[in-house]
């Protein structure tokens, strides 16, 4: 088994030396508090997004793609924001940042990396849509813990691919939970992992905990939200987070956050419709 503390320095290395990711992670975090504020300024996200070239570059050509289908060309952010809303803008960002973390080659040749940044996007707006149902007053962007908390099974695979394998290829040959199977392999799961690319990104503790403890153990509301995001995005089919079969909700979640099955059912179907609406992100970025 891999040393942990020896993995984490390496991780955390390796992370720091990686500028554009180091510049990238940030802008679309502040992205998406603009995104969140009923009151944003159209101008401010334009120059949020510009602050960083490559973004820019990404989301007009992204626009621009045939997925969209606009009528007219977009030749600058701000026309995007007109033509798409600030809220379809924020995810496209989002989906950017996750196709720019990883490598072109695939490094485990089993693992489906663009299912795991799928389910990556897909529970990041589950997080966003239940925190406003059921937390509002909860001041954590879940959107962006949402979006990183699988962060560390891209970073495993690409940086410690004979281990991340080894773990994988257990994880289905013996029916574990991949979480398990990294345990046993590795030392660490995604969750810590994860939680190291938060801390070397400098995106705050609050943040880097709540990716730590996604599954468990029970934590805060927070992290019940974040599973119950990352668990349904799963059981809808919005990508695919490695695992071989469902991980089960954290123990009591439904009671914690006073969901009985009506208001579940009705969440789901809400959430399918948001969902939906990611289609053509995904279909550009498979191209990508």
């Amino acid at each position: 088994m891999t040393n942990p503390e020896t993995l984490r320095r390496n991780i955390e290395k390796d992370l720091r030396s990686e500028k554009d990711l180091v510049t990238l992670v940030p802008v679309v975090k502040r992205v998406r508090e603009i995104a969140a504020n009923p009151n944003f300024s159209g101008e401010e996200m334009a120059e949020a997004i510009r602050s960083d070239s490559v973004l820019t570059a990404k989301v007009l050509r992204m626009v621009n793609s045939a997925s969209f289908a606009l009528e007219r060309k977009v030749t600058d952010v701000e026309q995007a924001i007109v033509m798409l809303g600030c809220e379809k803008l924020g995810h496209l960002c989002a989906g950017i940042m996750m196709a720019g973390v990883m490598t072109s080659r695939p490094c485990v040749r089993e693992f489906d990396r663009v299912g795991l940044w799928k389910h990556s996007l897909g529970t990041a707006v589950a997080a966003r849509h239940i925190q406003r149902t059921f937390a509002p007053d909860d001041k954590l962007d879940l959107f962006t813990a949402g979006l990183l908390c699988n962060i560390g099974r891209i970073i495993l695979e690409q940086r410690c691919p004979e281990e991340f394998g080894q773990a994988f290829r257990l994880a289905q040959e013996k029916g574990l939970f991949l979480l398990e199977a990294e345990r046993r392999t590795l030392g660490a799961t995604h969750a810590e992992v994860g939680a190291w690319a938060a801390e070397a990104w400098r995106l705050g503790g609050a943040l880097g905990q709540a990716i730590r403890l996604h599954h468990g153990p029970v934590g805060s509301k927070t992290t019940d939200l974040l599973n119950l995001a990352y668990t349904l995005a799963h059981a809808c089919r919005i990508g695919h987070p490695g695992d071989p079969k469902l991980l089960p909700l954290l123990p009591g979640i439904l009671k914690r956050l006073a969901i009985d099955e009506a208001a579940l059912d009705d969440l789901v179907q809400a959430l399918n419709k948001e969902f939906a609406a990611l289609e053509p992100v995904f279909r550009f970025l498979e191209t990508t």
